[in-house]
């Protein structure tokens, strides 16, 4: 597709946080991509590599983190140009896989007139469409999608034309040895777990030995503050936020002891922060002064969350389970006569919030309506 830059704008169009091909002017899609293609196949294309960007059925993550991967790795990303609509004589190749099993070309193929309908490469848009969800034809000899309306200057430029057999062994429109570029799956750019595993030990620092990268003052040193962690916003839109890690020795030895460490059984160092909950809960501590609520099934990792946190910040952790059981007595305390005068006594919770930890309700919605 013809690119031209536009001199009087400038170069990039400025855009925070992670780049994305949704903020590309080469972004084609509906109308756009209509108006420049001629047609549309179902997906988005970037006008300026003529090159669909997602597949049509892919999952909304894996679509996202496969723009995402596209624009991170593009020199021309949000550059600022005006792309002319595609020549009749254009012909462009949207490259989305490969076949390892494609029909070969025989010596008299050559001398026949070449035509994409009679090809044993050709795959119908009805026959595409059905499988992967894109609206235009399929070339199996270059792995490419084939805009309609222009099968015969594909044809005119073709080095693979394979007349169709009566016999072949690859029956027409066959897509069963077609293997989608790996952008195009929805495993695309997902975390395995086992290299989350893997780089989480190879990063390990125990929180005791975490340098502050920030400083502190003398206040916060008074305080018990040892050190400062920076937790990023994952998506790449907020701003830094900083944990503190407290020193162990200004607790009691019975709170101390409430302090999870990494030789645990419940291993708190392990916890593998994938949907970046951790900047979130930091946000409202420390920006907000507000307090997190987390909730989901059983096992999606809660407690486990805040047991981490807890472990980040090398504070006691206290954890209260709520259930149909729970009196408000023992939660948060009573008032209680004693040497002739009404006293109060402090529940877990109450006891828990009077000193500095990190203290889970667990499961409050399953409690007595008093508590």
């Amino acid at each position: 597709m013809p690119v031209h830059n536009t001199a009087t704008m400038p170069t990039k169009i400025p855009v925070k946080g992670k780049p994305t091909c949704t903020t590309c002017p080469s972004f084609l899609t509906g109308r756009v991509q209509q108006d420049n293609l001629g047609t549309t196949i179902g997906s988005p294309v970037c006008g300026r590599k003529m090159l669909p960007l997602v597949a049509p059925r892919q999952s909304k993550d894996a679509a996202s983190r496969a723009l995402e991967h596209t624009a991170s790795n593009c020199k021309w990303h949000n550059e600022i140009v005006r792309l002319d609509p595609l020549r009749a004589t254009d012909a462009p190749n949207l490259s989305v896989g490969m076949d390892t099993n494609k029909a070969e070309q025989t010596l008299e193929d050559v001398t026949s007139r070449p035509d994409c309908l009679s090809c044993g490469n050709y795959v119908s848009a009805a026959k595409v469409q059905q499988e992967y969800g894109w609206t235009s034809p399929l070339c199996r000899a270059t792995g490419s999608i084939m805009l309609e309306g222009r099968l015969e200057r594909y044809a005119e430029k073709c080095g693979s034309y394979a007349a169709r057999q009566p016999h072949h062994p690859i029956p027409s429109n066959a897509l069963g040895s077609f293997t989608l570029l790996p952008a195009f799956s929805d495993t695309f750019g997902k975390v395995n777990e086992a290299s989350a595993y893997k780089q989480l030990l190879d990063n390990y620092v125990d929180p005791k030995d975490w340098p502050t990268e920030r400083p502190v003052t003398a206040k916060f040193a008074e305080a018990g503050i040892r050190a400062w962690r920076k937790i990023v916003d994952p998506d790449g839109y907020g701003e830094d936020v900083y944990l503190p890690i407290f020193d162990g020795s200004i607790f009691p030895e019975n709170e101390r002891a409430l302090i999870p460490q990494a030789t645990d059984s419940e291993a708190p160092h392990l916890y593998a922060d994938h949907g970046g909950i951790i900047y979130t809960m930091a946000v409202l501590w420390m920006k907000l002064d507000d307090t997190p609520a987390a909730w989901g099934q059983g096992g999606v990792g809660k407690t486990e969350l805040a047991r981490h946190l807890a472990w980040l910040m090398q504070i006691p952790f206290h954890r209260i389970v709520i259930n149909s059981a729970s009196e408000i007595d023992d939660i948060g305390g009573k008032m209680l006569f004693k040497n002739n005068q009404t006293v109060p006594h402090y529940g877990r919770l109450a006891r828990a919030w009077k000193s500095i930890g990190l203290c889970l309700l667990d499961e409050p919605n399953t409690g007595p309506a008093d508590i």
